[in-house]
């Protein structure tokens, strides 16, 4: 099953602060919800995985992605990515296109999604796993914006040398429960039809 979304946030933060964080999956990982980084290979690919429970059950992907493009005089990046369901076969791959972009004084983030899966999570439908794309990434841009704005950076190192990690000490990984994303979504839906319903009135 294929589907794409666009999403977009704003953020209160200095460019080279966001475009940093968004190209260092060290730093984004903690944001998502029910995902683990295991580790980053030499080529600059990365492996992790995502734990997501539906009900009773729990699917665990585990995949690797890597950054194919990089243009931070444009603002750009683009990161392909494959998995698969270790606990019932399905497959996810996905192409993400990001753009930073100044304005007015904050940095605009957009997202823009190409996904592709198989397995037992399509049984949701596609209108219904786009939304719960879609609230992952609200979820997602929360975290981001907070960590981001926080501007808390952690330095460490050996021998006068620094490296800088953005952490912030509110901010905690959520495990992705599914369900519990369907019913929001699903409040989300109705919240939408009611306040269109009664602008026509």
């Amino acid at each position: 099953m294929k589907f794409n979304i666009e999403e977009k946030f704003s953020v209160n933060a200095d460019y080279d602060t966001v475009f940093e964080f968004f190209t260092k999956p060290e730093n984004m990982f903690p944001c998502i919800p029910g995902a683990e980084l295991i580790k980053t290979n030499e080529d600059g690919s990365f492996e992790g995985k995502v734990k997501a429970k539906v009900g009773p059950t729990t699917l665990t992907y585990k995949g690797i992605m890597q950054y194919d493009e990089i243009k931070k005089e444009d603002g750009y990046m683009k990161l392909s990515g494959r998995g698969k369901d270790i606990t019932g076969g399905g497959t996810a791959k996905a192409t993400i296109e990001s753009w930073i972009k100044e304005n007015n004084g904050q940095i605009d983030v957009i997202v823009k999604v190409e996904a592709d899966i198989t397995g037992r999570v399509i049984q949701f439908g596609r209108g219904m796993i786009e939304q719960i794309a879609r609230q992952m990434f609200k979820d997602f841009s929360a975290c981001a914006k907070q960590v981001l704005e926080s501007k808390k950076k952690v330095s460490s190192g050996e021998e006068g040398q620094s490296q800088e990690n953005y952490q912030n000490p509110t901010v905690q990984q959520k495990e992705l429960n599914v369900i519990s994303l369907v019913l929001r979504t699903f409040a989300s839906i109705l919240r939408e039809f009611f306040s269109k319903l009664a602008g026509k009135k």
